[in-house]
This record gives C-alpha cells, structure tokens and sequence, in this order.
C-alpha cells in the first residue's frame, strides 16, 4: 500500500466507506434473523438427514480410505511460485469476509515476509490435514428474488468467503488436473465462460429451426438447490483416484 499515490490510496479508502445498499421492504412482519438463521443451517447441513443404503454405502467407502491417507508420507509441496501466481489473479474492489481483509491487502502488501507465512502455512496444513474452524466461516447475505417476500426461501442466498481461505482453495484447485476435463457445454464455473452463454445458444437454436418452420421440443430439468443439496460423501467418492491424494 505505501508504493500507492496519495490519490490512489483515499481513492480504494473511500470506496470501502460507501454504503449503496438497497434496502427491501419484507411484508412478513414474523420473518426475523432467527427464521433466516434456521432456514440456512438446516439447507447447508446435512445432519439428521438419513441416507439409503447406496449412500451409505458411499459414506463408509469414503471413511475408508480417509483413514488410509491418515499416515500418508507426503512430498506434495505448495510452491512459493504457485502462490504469487494465485495472488496476482485476486480480483479487486470484492466485498471481505467476516475477518474484514479485503483482496488487496494480499495484493499491495505481498512481501518475501507474507510469503513465506503462507507458504509454511498452507503446506503444514495439508501435511496435518488440519485447518482452522474459521475456515468454514463465510458472511451470507440473502439477495431477494422477484415477487413476494413472505419466507426465507424467496431470498437467494450469496456467501463470501474470507480472503484467506479463497486463496487456499484456488491453490488446491490449480493443483487438480482433473478439473480440465470438464465437458465443453458446461458453460458454468468456468473461466471466461457463464450461464448466458448457454441461453444464447438454446435461443439461436431455437429462432433457427422456428423461422424454417422446423417444429421444435425442448425438455428443461431444474434441479432444485442442487448445490445445497449434493451429498458431501458422494462428492469426495468421485474424487478419488481424480486428484492427489495429499489434497483429497
């Protein structure tokens, strides 16, 4: 930060000190922070939820060979490389994480210091596969959706993660190779790639084969809370074998 002009510097202050929030006005006078904060512990968790017998199935597999990586003689090492190239790619201007450390204190304050900090931190930690419990700790604030707003689910819920931890998980992820097979017609969480461009191709498809005459079907599926929803075992059993098992 000291290497910024004067300008430069108040410029990124001030920003963080405007507040352009919208403020909605919610119609169900017995919607408080409590209904919220049940709503969202019980769709993020999925405790007291029984499994059938596939999935259960799945949940020992997936014990099984954890405990087989408990004594793992790792040589798996996060480079001192690897993270400046993830730091650089940080975005600026995001909104920080319950610990209030914005992108760019990493951007602007990367020293040889901080370096070496993050270097030892992260490598101990998966040698240890230990992190700390803040790590799971993100802000979420409930962005509305159209129409009435009468429950907890007519909001959509947007989480952010603190600076830290994004930079852990993008380090882990540039180290899965596995995640550069995805298919070609996913179009989202990708890079340089969203959801619009797939309504882009299903509306030119359908304008093309409407102005030739062409009857057209198309069969939509939605899966509902899909993320929310997937089964935590069943993630990690189709990792296996796909990524190093130091970072499994």
């Amino acid at each position: 930060m000291r290497n910024l002009k004067k300008e430069k510097l108040w410029s990124i202050i001030s920003r963080f000190k405007q507040n352009n929030n919208k403020i909605y006005k919610v119609e169900n006078k017995e919607m408080n922070v409590q209904n919220f904060a049940n709503f969202y512990e019980d769709l993020f968790s999925h405790k007291k939820k029984p499994n059938n017998f596939e999935q259960e199935k799945i949940k020992i597999e997936v014990k099984d060979y954890y405990e087989s990586l408990i004594n793992l003689n790792s040589e798996f090492l996060i480079s001192t490389e690897n993270i400046k190239n993830i730091i650089s790619k940080l975005s600026k201007g995001k909104s920080a994480g319950f610990d209030n450390i914005t992108n760019e204190f990493f951007i602007y304050g990367l020293n040889s210091n901080l370096q070496c900090v993050l270097y030892y931190f992260f490598n101990l930690a998966i040698s240890f596969g230990y992190l700390p419990d803040n790590f799971n700790i993100s802000l979420v604030t409930s962005i509305p959706k159209k129409g009435n707003l009468n429950s907890p689910s007519d909001y959509r819920p947007i989480s952010v993660s603190s600076t830290f931890s994004v930079i852990f998980e993008s380090i882990l992820l540039s180290n899965m190779e596995c995640f550069n097979d995805i298919h070609s017609n996913q179009f989202g969480n990708r890079k340089k790639s969203s959801c619009k461009q797939a309504h882009f191709l299903v509306n030119e498809t359908i304008n093309y084969y409407t102005q030739g005459g062409s009857k057209l079907h198309l069969v939509s599926l939605d899966a509902t809370k899909a993320f929310d929803k997937l089964g935590r075992d069943g993630l990690f059993f189709k990792l296996i074998g796909k990524i190093p098992k130091e970072l499994w």
